[in-house]
This record gives C-alpha cells, structure tokens and sequence, in this order.
C-alpha cells in the first residue's frame, strides 16, 4: 500500500473512532434512585465528554481525591440538575494538599 493509502486509511480508522465515542450522562443521587449514589462513584465511571448531574439536595459527605480521578484522561462535566443545590463536604481534615505547598486543609 502506498503512502497516501496509508493515510487515507488512518484517516477513517480515526474517524470511525471518534464517532463511535458517545458521550453519557451519569446520574448522582444519594437515595440510589440514580446510576450512581456518590459523587466518587460517578467520577471513576466518566469518560471523555460525559456529564456527571446531582439529581438531589442532598450533602454528599465525601474526599473527592486526587486518587478518585487519576484514571482520567479526559474532560467531563460535573453539575447539579435544575433546581437541585447539592453540596460536597470533604470528611477526611487531613492536609493532604500540604505536600504540594499548598496550605490549609482540603
């Protein structure tokens, strides 16, 4: 195969590639009416592009730590549904950002 072959090729291996990857929406709520019942739990599932919605009010007493997201390589979208103000409380009081010279607890 010649060189433009090659390409051309590439090209739709490439294309077909990105078309199929769909982007998704995660569902968050605390009562277990959603995909997911934690905010970590829908972090370790987001890929590429996908939104992650909180479908609730509810206070997620949770560490979303570095650890939690170090498999992604990609964007996502984290939101709370229309009307919903969820909050997120970290409940480990540790330093941890310290370590990076960053002061405080995180």
């Amino acid at each position: 195969m010649n060189r433009m072959g090659m390409k051309m090729v590439f090209v739709v291996v490439f294309a077909m590639a990105a078309w199929g990857a769909e982007s998704a929406t995660i569902t968050v709520a605390k009562d277990g009416t959603g995909n997911v019942a934690s905010v970590q739990h829908a972090l370790l599932l987001a890929q590429n592009g996908d939104e992650i919605v909180i479908a609730d009010n509810a206070v997620y007493e949770e560490d979303i730590t570095a650890g939690a997201v170090a498999n992604l390589v990609a964007s996502f979208t984290l939101r709370a549904a229309a009307g919903q103000h969820p909050t997120i409380r970290a409940v480990n009081q540790s330093s941890r950002l310290a370590v990076l010279g960053i002061p405080g607890v995180d």
